[in-house]
């Protein structure tokens, strides 16, 4: 069940404004200097007029404590929500053509680790979590090979 939101998320600016810069009591120009950035990049943060960047959500993830992650997510959540309002209409008169993706999973696999074999795993995988079969045998690493030498070398000390 998906919630319908009805206020935007609050921006990540708003958090280190009025909660974390506060609770660490520390200004506005000392956490900039202490982070190696520009007290005017911090304030267009805090001022909600500039985004949380990756790279200044690991300066403030690692200055709060609390990881790039979390001001990355907050950030993401609130461009989202800003992004609907904005195209929401539009967006929602495009068709949904999900049933013609089957194989979207394994190319996108492809994609990101750029093997063939990873497709064929990931294929595999589906089809055996789908049909019950047995588990994918182990491949042996060929002999005169590096890795064939060292499992040859495991083998023989078991």
């Amino acid at each position: 069940m998906v919630r319908k939101v009805e206020r935007a998320p609050t921006h990540p600016g708003a958090i280190l404004r009025e909660i974390s810069f506060p609770a660490m009591n520390v200004t506005i120009s000392q956490a900039a200097r202490e982070m190696g950035i520009s007290r005017q990049g911090l304030h267009k943060v805090l001022a909600e007029t500039r985004g949380v960047t990756p790279e200044m959500a690991l300066r403030i993830g690692k200055y709060c404590g609390n990881g790039a992650g979390l001001w990355l997510r907050m950030q993401a959540a609130y461009d989202l929500w800003d992004a609907e309002q904005e195209v929401g209409q539009a967006v929602a008169k495009i068709p949904n053509r999900a049933s013609s993706m089957e194989a979207l999973p394994a190319a996108v696999d492809q994609m990101m680790h750029g093997s063939v074999r990873s497709v064929a795993v990931a294929a595999h995988t589906r089809d055996r979590m789908t049909a019950g079969s047995d588990p994918m045998p182990v491949r042996r690493a060929a002999k005169g090979t590096k890795a064939g030498r060292r499992q040859s070398t495991r083998n023989k000390a078991s």
